[in-house]
């Protein structure tokens, strides 16, 4: 069971503290359940003396429920549905990162990459069939039949 927060102390002093924002920790939990995970636990209250207030946790627990309505629209690939992918990008590249769940007529496909500029994702999602996904720093999910018709459903970072 994952453990998730956009908030993590490396230290006691404040300067030191590394969070998310809003937008790529929404991306995290997004590739987090179309990786397979079950659930998460949403690790938010911070540490004796830390500065997470109640506000900060509460808007920690809207981000996980958002995207979890967000992909409930597919509630068949987060219950039957098997990972596709667990590779991620080198660090500090500007690498795509790509996650999915594969039914046997269908794939439900989330594409994210770092930096500026639009990429192309070569996928083989089933035996004999090969996209082309767009891919960019804002995010897109796919749904890609087993006839390799592609279908974007969601753009950007909700």
């Amino acid at each position: 069971l994952p453990y998730v927060s956009r908030d993590v102390p490396d230290s006691l002093e404040p300067r030191y503290l590394f969070g998310l924002s809003q937008a790529p920790y929404r991306e995290l939990l997004r590739h987090l359940l179309l990786r397979g995970a079950d659930g998460f636990y949403n690790f938010n209250l911070g540490y004796p003396g830390s500065p997470v207030h109640a506000d900060v946790s509460f808007a920690q627990v809207e981000d996980a429920r958002s995207v979890y309505d967000e992909l409930l629209a597919y509630p068949e690939f987060l219950n039957q549905g098997k990972p596709m992918n667990f590779d991620l990008p080198a660090m500090r590249t500007y690498g795509i990162v790509w996650s999915g769940l594969a039914l046997p007529d269908q794939a439900l496909v989330r594409t994210f990459c770092f930096g500026p500029a639009k990429q192309t994702l070569d996928l083989i999602p089933f035996p004999g069939v090969a996209v082309k996904l767009e891919v960019t720093n804002q995010g897109a999910t796919y749904l890609i039949g087993k006839d390799g018709k592609v279908r974007k459903v969601a753009e950007g970072l909700m």
